[in-house]
């Protein structure tokens, strides 16, 4: 995922993000337009787990700050119920400082929507205007219309969002890049397994309808929905194996 594709229509759907780290991190980014060609996990953006937020570190050291100082960031929109707008503030969950910090770079601010997501009523949802999205009649986008113009869904550690990101993400053709943690078997009860084959043609290996109670069979559930669905382990301690696509358009 380069810079030039996650900057694309409204940008990135950081989707269940907590304090919204991960949003500020993008937009405050010294990103270049030399760093396009970097793909997938192969471009190692220096991912980190610290004090229960994620940060993007070892910038220099990874050759990620362009010798000019000169950026942009990437535009993304939060989207997490469980966050408020504070009294008399309308920056969301992030600090002065923080705002400063994108300001700085030259980056586009964030935005949070306090809604929570899900694979139907988000979609229907009325979401108000956005920058670079196609506008309804009514004057705002519908969650759908947000989708569709992104340029990615992310969630790390998405918790119960986790499924439904990957499902939206699939539906409607978009790049996706997830980091799974909590499995929910009980809240979620009706995942099972589709089983692979075994290397003997024909033979099932004996996971068909097992149901999915741990982290490695949530892992493979979540893979067996697409072909195209890749999968990678970042640089941090932690749940840290991603499952992304970075295809624009249908993914059958």
């Amino acid at each position: 995922f380069g810079p030039d594709e996650l900057r694309r229509g409204c940008g990135v759907l950081d989707i269940a993000g907590g304090r919204g780290r991960l949003s500020l991190e993008l937009a405050a980014w010294p990103w270049s337009s030399s760093l396009s060609n970097f793909v997938g996990p192969s471009a190692n953006l220096g991912f980190a787990e610290e004090g229960g937020s994620s940060k993007l570190c070892g910038q220099k050291e990874a050759g990620m700050v362009p010798p000019n100082g000169e950026g942009g960031g990437i535009q993304c929109t939060l989207i997490d119920p469980l966050l408020r707008k504070n009294s008399g503030r309308d920056h969301g969950p992030w600090s002065p400082r923080d705002l400063k910090r994108i300001l700085k770079g030259g980056g586009p601010m964030p935005r949070h929507l306090a809604r929570p997501f899900d694979a139907q009523d988000f979609l229907r949802a009325d979401m108000g205007k956005h920058d670079g999205c196609v506008v309804d009649g009514a004057g705002g986008v519908s969650g759908a219309g947000l989708v569709e113009c992104s340029s990615c869904l992310v969630g790390l550690h998405p918790d119960e969002a986790t499924e439904d990101i990957l499902d939206v993400a699939l539906r409607f053709g978009r790049p996706v890049a997830i980091v799974p943690c909590c499995v929910f078997p009980d809240l979620f009860p009706g995942r099972r397994l589709c089983g692979g084959l075994t290397e003997e043609k024909g033979r099932k290996d004996g996971t068909e309808g097992e149901e999915v109670r741990t982290y490695d069979q949530f892992l493979r559930y979540l893979l067996e929905k697409d072909e195209r669905l890749q999968m990678a382990t970042l640089p941090f301690e932690g749940r840290n194996v991603v499952i992304y696509c970075n295809t624009y358009g249908p993914i059958q």
